[in-house]
C-alpha cells in the first residue's frame, strides 16, 4: 500500500491472505479514539493498515459472491459498505462494532443544553457532538462549549474558547474542531480570528487567521482540508458573498 506524497511507502507488510480484489481504500478517526485509520476492503474482506507492521481483519466475510464489488463511504466516523447483492456493512474501525447496516436501530435523544445557546456551527466526531460558542436568548455572543455525549444521550461542559463570537463556520479536521471568522460581542464586527479545539485534551488554542471576516458561514470539511462557505460581511443578512477559503490543517494556511 502506498501514499501519494511521493509514492512512499505507506507499508511493507503483506496484507493477510485473501483471494479477491481490493476494491476500496478509506480513511477516517475510529469513533473510541482519534487515532486515523486505514481501512482496505476486497471483495469479501476488511483490513486495518496500520502505517507499518502486521495487518488487523475487520471482517472475515462480507458476505459478497466473487463478482460483488463493494463501494466505501465514510459517515459519521463509521465506514459503510455497499454493494448491488449483499447486505450493507458498517464498521467503526473495530472487530466488534462491524457487521449488517441493517442490525442498528434508532434510538431516541432526549437530553437538552446544559446552558441554552446558538451556536457557532455545532460538528460531530468521535460519537459526541460539539456545540461551540453561541448566544442565549438573544444576548451577546459567549464563549461556552458544549459537548453532546451520544453513547450517554447527555450534555457536557467543556473549556470556553478563547474568542468570544457567533455564526462562525466550524469543521473537523484530524479529530480537531475548527471555528473560523464570525461575529464578536456588540455585533459591531466580523472577525478573522480561527481557533481549534482538541477533544483528546479539551483545550483551545489560536491557528492562522482567515483573510476574508463574515458571519452565517458554513463550514465544511473536505478530504484533508476544511472550508468555509458564502455568509455576510455586515450585521445582517444584506453583504452576502459566495466566496469559499478553504484550510490547510497541515500548513496552518489559507487560500481561495
Amino acid at each position: 500500500l502506498m501514499s501519494r506524497t511521493g509514492f512512499t511507502t505507506y507499508n511493507a507488510t503483506a496484507m493477510p491472505a485473501t483471494v479477491r480484489a481490493i476494491t476500496g481504500v478509506a480513511q477516517f478517526n475510529r469513533r473510541d479514539t482519534t487515532t486515523r485509520y486505514t481501512i482496505v476492503g476486497t471483495q469479501e474482506k476488511l483490513f486495518v493498515a496500520p502505517p507499518s507492521g502486521a495487518w488487523t481483519t475487520l471482517a472475515s466475510s462480507l458476505g459478497g459472491g466473487v463478482n460483488d464489488y463493494w463501494d466505501f463511504t465514510v459517515f459519521n466516523n463509521e465506514l459503510i459498505c455497499v454493494n448491488g447483492v449483499s447486505t450493507p456493512q458498517i464498521t467503526d474501525g473495530t472487530a466488534g462494532g462491524t457487521g449488517e447496516l441493517t442490525g442498528r436501530v434508532w434510538t431516541a435523544m432526549t437530553a437538552s443544553l446544559a446552558s441554552t445557546s446558538q451556536s457557532s456551527g455545532m460538528k460531530g466526531a468521535d460519537g459526541s457532538l460539539l456545540n461551540p460558542g453561541g448566544n442565549g436568548n438573544g444576548a451577546d455572543p459567549s464563549n461556552i462549549s458544549q459537548e453532546y455525549i451520544v453513547s450517554g444521550d447527555s450534555w457536557v461542559s467543556r473549556s470556553r474558547s478563547v474568542v468570544v463570537k457567533l455564526f462562525g463556520g466550524a469543521f473537523l479536521q484530524y479529530g480537531n474542531m475548527y471555528v473560523a471568522s464570525g461575529d464578536n460581542t456588540g455585533h459591531s464586527a466580523r472577525l478573522t480570528t480561527v481557533e481549534l479545539y482538541q477533544f483528546a485534551t479539551d483545550t483551545w488554542r489560536g491557528a492562522t487567521a482567515i483573510t476574508n471576516a463574515r458571519q452565517y458561514v458554513e463550514g465544511l470539511s473536505i478530504n484533508n482540508s476544511g472550508n468555509v462557505v458564502a455568509g455576510t460581511t455586515t450585521n445582517d443578512l444584506t453583504g452576502g458573498t459566495a466566496l469559499n477559503q478553504q484550510y490547510d490543517p497541515a500548513n496552518d494556511s489559507w487560500k481561495q
